[in-house]
């Protein structure tokens, strides 16, 4: 009941579900949590809920071995970035990552990399004040100021260069 309520986004239904005693933190057969599943459906309330409720802002799913924080920042959700940092989540959390079809997805990645790749720059700036860590790498080496250069984010790039005190190569000076 609690899992079928943050997949359909019904808030009553999963009150009554806490109410009745299901652990917050209950997952589907697949391994995703319950905040896991509300979050990447962007209900909102469900998530406040759910955290309210006790669950684990820091739990992982177990196809990316990546947290609520992670998917979120990728998809640009700044509301449950706001709700999942106020609660305390790891902000430098790391995915494992999943491979599909031969593509590795989120290899490594942190909430700010995933944010920085994909162009949110709202939420790169909310991790960053959260106090992400600009230096940190993805599985292949890459970090965020990186990431988000190879993506064509340069203004982006450029922000989190400044935030990671390091020095731009002369890859990344060529390419502003």
């Amino acid at each position: 009941m609690l899992l079928f309520a943050c997949t359909v986004d019904h808030l009553e239904l999963l009150k009554r579900a806490l109410a009745a005693g299901v652990d917050p933190n209950a997952a589907d057969p697949m391994g995703e949590p319950a905040l896991m599943k509300a979050a990447a459906f962007e209900h909102h309330p469900l998530v406040r809920c759910l955290i309210d409720a006790g669950a684990n802002v820091d739990t992982r799913d177990a196809a990316l071995g990546a947290t609520a924080l992670v998917i979120v920042a990728a998809r640009g959700d700044t509301t449950v970035v706001d709700l999942l940092l106020r609660a305390g989540a790891d902000v430098d959390a790391v995915a494992r990552g999943l491979e599909m079809n031969g593509v590795l997805h989120l290899p490594g990645e942190t909430a700010l990399i995933a944010a920085a790749g994909r162009g949110h720059a709202d939420v790169v700036e909310r991790l960053l004040a959260a106090g992400a860590d600009a230096r940190k790498s993805r599985s292949d080496g890459l970090g965020a100021a990186q990431v988000a250069l190879d993506a064509g984010h340069q203004t982006i790039s450029v922000r989190l260069h400044r935030a990671s005190a390091r020095t731009l190569s002369p890859v990344c000076l060529y390419a502003l």
